[in-house]
């Protein structure tokens, strides 16, 4: 039987519209986000509101400690601890920040996955393609070493890639080193064998996308949020009451 195979053609203009996107991340992440919906819109809100929430406890406890350094027999090494204290809040704030918007970039990420997954799937079809001529033209039952010998998956993600800006082309090839391909391949031997190239593909393509949205670019959690903030009164607070009672 003749192997089927589900070849969709991509003109440069859906490549153009995706060089502009993955510019866009790389240039402005929140920007890319605003412009992206509802969930673009709540990432960015999440963000603000996290920031503004350690930046007003912390100017609250910024506050205190001015208070307490006047209000106590002022030594001319308070001032140091007072000091202290006021770069601890800074501190905080600028790592509240840094996670947030790296919480950002990482949704950001996840948005642009989906509008570049297509491009996984012309992978997909390629590299069952090649994986079907050796299955026809070998006889002996081969295995995943075989297949990593035979089959160059690095010149697969060129050709499929290759009109993409490079800082996405790494992020994309990045995401698919992480998943033993041609394992999966495997699953799909009898398949491919019996010519029903477009079923293994589709197959093959369904498991990448499951593991890259499952384990390598699964939900943000905002979970640092819950430790880091009282964490943060705390050592101020320490300092604080150490130093000036």
């Amino acid at each position: 039987m003749e192997p089927t195979t589900n070849s969709t053609k991509f003109n440069d203009e859906d490549f153009e519209k995706l060089a502009q996107t993955s510019l866009n991340i790389e240039r402005n992440p929140l920007t890319f986000l605003r412009k992206n919906g509802v969930e673009g819109l709540k990432v960015i809100k999440g963000l603000i509101l996290t920031v503004i929430l350690f930046a007003f406890v912390n100017f609250i406890l910024a506050c205190y400690a001015i208070y307490k350094y006047f209000a106590s027999e002022s030594e001319t090494i308070q001032i140091t601890h007072l000091f202290l204290a006021i770069i601890v809040c800074i501190i905080f704030v600028g790592i509240a920040y840094y996670k947030s918007y790296r919480n950002a970039i990482n949704s950001a990420i996840k948005i642009a996955y989906e509008k570049f997954n297509f491009l996984i799937k012309k992978a997909c079809n390629l590299i069952i393609e090649k994986v079907s001529s050796i299955f026809h033209s070998k006889k002996e039952d081969l295995k995943s070493k075989d297949l990593k010998t035979l089959i160059n998956l690095q010149e697969v993600y060129q050709k499929v890639f290759s009109k993409l800006p490079k800082f996405i082309v790494k992020g994309i090839t990045f995401l698919l080193n992480r998943i033993p391909i041609l394992d999966l391949v495997l699953d799909f031997k009898n398949d491919i064998e019996s010519g029903n190239n477009t079923l293994a593909s589709d197959k093959l393509f369904t498991k990448i996308d499951t593991q890259i949205k499952e384990t390598i670019i699964s939900e943000t959690s905002k979970s640092w949020v819950y430790w880091m903030l009282p964490l943060n009164v705390i050592i101020v607070l320490i300092i604080i009451y150490l130093k000036f009672n």
